[in-house]
């Protein structure tokens, strides 16, 4: 009877994380940057969404390890116990502190401000454009 709780659990959770999964590589292939809080909007300048893309790449990747350790840390609680299950949470969440730090600071950040830049000029240019 507990075994199969179990396979109920992991086949749910298997769900739930795949369409975690299809987020993700839709995000690496920088078409669901709307589904980022705080960074949901398309750009219009050319060199923007060439940085677009680029951040939307580094941004699903990073998400994607995440929910891959994630949803084997819920596979290891499920099937291999207390203390595999509680060295992968560790693991997973140094690796969760590691994803948020690299999309919040260096290169990504500065990404972000000049993609911003970028389409505010880009958005002068066509506002100077068509007031001739």
């Amino acid at each position: 009877m507990g075994s199969e709780i179990t396979m109920y659990v992991t086949i749910a959770v298997s769900l739930v994380f795949g369409v975690l999964y299809v987020v993700c590589i839709l995000m690496f292939f920088g078409q669901a940057g709307i589904m980022v809080a705080g960074y949901n909007f398309e750009p219009t300048a050319p060199e923007a969404k060439k940085l677009h893309k680029k951040i939307m790449r580094r941004f699903g990747l990073g998400i994607f390890v995440v929910c891959l350790f994630v949803h084997g840390t819920i596979v290891a609680f499920l099937y291999a116990g207390n203390v595999a299950g509680g060295v992968l949470a560790g693991v997973s969440v140094a690796v969760l502190v590691a994803v948020l730090v690299a999309v919040n600071t260096g290169k990504m950040k500065e990404w972000t401000k000049e993609e911003r830049r970028l389409e505010e000029e880009h958005r002068r240019a066509l506002s100077g454009k068509e007031e001739d």
